[in-house]
């Protein structure tokens, strides 16, 4: 329901204020106050949602703009901005147990590739209970593809540990190009 109110579908917004605006125009033709009244009622309902959707971030709006700056830190191999965006104890698959683990493989792996460059294709992100999980399709260049673009799938799930929403746990998800295991056994270990 908070979606609905906080991140609302521009379609909803459009319907709002253009049958608000149709029941008013009715209504003002055909000198009916009850219905310019309604009609106007309408559109600030939806005027009301839109400005709502623009000033306040979800949770989910929240995440998924934290995900896309750690790709972003990544890309730009930010190592210093990659940690500020992580929690300590943030982990990846049973290869790196916490942050600083995670970063200096980070940093080895992407030496050892020849990575060059690295940007989000595809998110989707999802709330429940007390988890957000953000689904992503990276597109990455690299030398060990000899420079062809290379798609990996990832995980990041992320939980509200007090301090705000942080990545706890991050995987790498099996795709039609790249799969898991292939991820995986390119890691470089710290």
């Amino acid at each position: 329901m908070s979606d609905l109110i906080f991140a609302t579908p521009w379609w909803l917004l459009a319907l709002l204020i253009g049958g608000g605006g149709f029941v008013w125009y009715t209504g003002n033709t055909r000198m009916e106050k009850s219905l310019k009244s309604a009609g106007i009622a309408i559109a600030s309902l939806g005027v009301l949602l839109a400005l709502l959707s623009w000033f306040v971030v979800t949770d989910k709006e929240y995440v998924e703009k934290q995900t896309r700056k750690m790709v972003e830190a990544i890309n730009h191999k930010d190592w210093p901005a990659l940690e500020k965006l992580l929690d300590p104890h943030t982990s990846l698959e049973g290869v790196y147990k916490n942050r600083d683990e995670l970063i200096d493989g980070a940093k080895k792996t992407a030496d050892s590739i020849g990575l060059t460059s690295v940007s989000i294709t595809g998110i989707e992100v999802k709330q429940t209970d007390t988890v957000i999980t953000a689904d992503l399709a990276i597109m990455s260049y690299q030398d060990a593809t000899l420079g062809r673009p290379a798609i990996t799938n990832w995980r990041f799930d992320w939980e509200n540990t007090g301090t705000g929403w942080k990545p706890v746990r991050i995987e790498p998800l099996q795709g039609d190009q790249v799969g898991k295991d292939e991820v995986l056994r390119r890691l470089q270990h710290p």
